[in-house]
């Protein structure tokens, strides 16, 4: 019988890391991030970074743009006697009608005034401090070597405006009036007077009681103004008398 002779084929041998569950998926994976990123540059899309989010509100703020002219001021007010002239100007107008005259060569009439008030009823007034007065013996007194006989002299002084009126009725007030002596000598007598200086009347007088206000001595008195019709512009008078002194008990 002949031989009979076996072959054997070989196989391929193929590695178990090619066929492993990693490298397959894995490749996979790189292949598919590989798509993408070329994708992405085709169309030219950047990825932004990641920010916060923002919100846009619109407010509706009101405000007023606009100019009236004097003819809608006139017409808001609604006041007859007030008009526009020609020129533009606001002008307050007022008639009357007239009796029956006569015109012969010129026409005339009696002069006539009428005066407008309006009451605010009561309000507070605050002067201002008026600032402290200085007076020399010498401009009201004869001086000597030896002595200063009695004399008899008046000091005026001017206050400034008490406030922003023209005339006002007083309910209440009171003005404190200090007087500091350095004279050197006793004033025996010391008389305040309150002057109006547009009327020139005299609202109030008050006297520091006795033994007035001796020398080296500072004193003050009330003056009453409650009741008193007077302007904003006062004078203060002041009527002193002083017994004398020699020049030694002034040394």
């Amino acid at each position: 019988m002949p031989d009979k002779k076996i072959v054997r084929r070989k196989s391929e041998n193929h590695c178990a890391l090619a066929d492993s569950f990693i490298v397959r998926y894995g490749l996979k994976f790189v292949l598919g991030f590989i798509v993408i990123i070329v994708f992405l540059t085709t169309v030219q899309c950047n990825i932004e970074k990641p920010e916060s989010p923002t919100w846009t509100t619109n407010f509706t703020l009101p405000t007023v743009n606009r100019i009236y002219d004097m003819q809608e001021i006139l017409d808001k007010i609604d006041e007859p006697t007030l008009s526009i002239d020609s020129s533009g100007d606001v002008m307050f107008s007022y008639s009357s009608q007239l009796d029956t005259i006569r015109v012969n060569e010129e026409l005339s009439s009696n002069a006539f005034s009428q005066t407008v008030f309006n009451t605010v009823g009561q309000v507070e007034i605050h002067p201002p401090d008026p600032a402290p007065a200085t007076v020399n013996l010498s401009d009201y007194v004869m001086l000597s070597l030896d002595t200063i006989p009695p004399s008899s002299f008046s000091i005026l002084n001017d206050l400034p405006p008490l406030d922003k009126f023209a005339w006002a009725d007083i309910s209440a007030g009171i003005v404190y009036v200090k007087v500091t002596n350095d004279f050197g000598l006793d004033l025996d007598t010391v008389i305040v007077e309150v002057i109006d200086l547009v009327s020139f009347r005299h609202i109030a007088v008050v006297e520091f009681p006795p033994p007035g206000i001796p020398a080296g001595v500072t004193d003050s008195v009330a003056v009453g103004l409650g009741g008193k019709t007077m302007s904003n512009l006062l004078r203060l008078q002041f009527h002193c008398h002083t017994p004398g002194a020699s020049m030694l008990s002034l040394s």
